[in-house]
């Protein structure tokens, strides 16, 4: 049964004969099956809190390949290994930080991951990938223009950041999310980065399996205020590590007042009739110009 509709959490799925009809399936199969007929059931949405999915997981060898979530923090953990399995199959080399530039520029979909990897194979023709020859050959979508952004704080390019922020403002997109998804994340991952420095000099900084696997052995008082997974199931320090390299571009001091900036924006944006793109590109000179000023605004 392939693309079956009637286990999804949907109007079909909760009807009564969509019910009884897969409690039926599962009786047959468990009961009168013969041995030498396999049986595949295929669906693109299950839900697992119902009695026949339980079943099943008992009964049948069932796997899920679910599409990872890229609103949930952490979703780079998923995708990464798979792009650089494929990278290997193709012979293909990145360098610091073009790997997750890639990842983060073409987001979850699997089949544009594998033909951006095949065009910067053939693109490369041996070499290492850059990170200028993902910037070039790889489409510019919305979480791309969000991940520039964050990539134009931590390098303190304020024409860049301005550019970046009118072209997600043309494109639509509310000022709170960009100050939220774009702006603050970057600006804490880089606070965090420069205490961890601080406190840990021998701090991995080379691959992010080795600095998330030496936080992971840190004892809990170390990382309890690092940000964790949804599923609790471990830290989230991805974006920390994308700040490593960013953090010697600032002081501890201005990177705390960068992120007292952003609380003031935020509150400008609620409660204020400023013009959200004036509050966001104030925001964006005053934590990138160095002028040795405060950036609250």
């Amino acid at each position: 049964m392939k693309n079956a509709n009637f286990l999804a959490d949907s109007v079909v799925g909760r009807s009564n004969a969509a019910v009884e009809g897969i409690e039926a399936i599962i009786d047959y199969v468990e009961k009168h099956l013969p041995p030498d007929v396999k049986f595949l059931l295929s669906a693109s949405q299950v839900d697992k809190r119902r009695s026949a999915y339980k079943r099943l997981t008992k009964l049948a060898d069932v796997r899920v390949f679910d599409k990872p979530d890229t609103s949930k923090t952490g979703w780079e953990d998923e995708v990464i290994p798979l792009v650089e399995r494929r990278a290997r199959e193709l012979g293909v080399s990145f360098e610091n930080e073009a790997l997750e530039m890639l990842v983060q520029l073409a987001g979850e979909d699997t089949r544009q991951l594998d033909s951006e990897v095949e065009k910067l194979s053939l693109y490369t023709d041996g070499r290492r990938v850059s990170v200028d020859d993902v910037r070039l050959l790889v489409p510019l979508n919305r979480a791309g223009v969000v991940f520039e952004l964050g990539n134009a704080l931590g390098k303190r390019d304020l024409r860049r950041a301005l550019e970046l922020v009118r072209t997600l403002i043309y494109q639509g997109q509310n000022a709170i999310g960009i100050l939220l998804a774009a702006i603050v994340p970057r600006v804490r991952g880089m606070l965090l980065a420069a205490d961890l420095m601080q406190r840990h000099p021998r701090l991995p900084r080379n691959g992010y399996p080795a600095f998330s696997s030496f936080l992971e052995k840190l004892p809990e008082q170390e990382t309890a205020h690092l940000p964790r997974k949804k599923d609790g199931s471990g830290l989230n320090v991805y974006p920390i590590f994308l700040a490593l390299g960013e953090t010697q571009r600032f002081t501890a001091a201005e990177l705390r007042q960068a992120l007292q900036a952003c609380l003031d924006a935020n509150l400008k944006l609620v409660t204020s009739s400023i013009e959200p793109q004036l509050v966001l590109e104030r925001l964006l000179v005053g934590i990138l110009t160095k002028s040795g000023k405060s950036v609250r605004q």
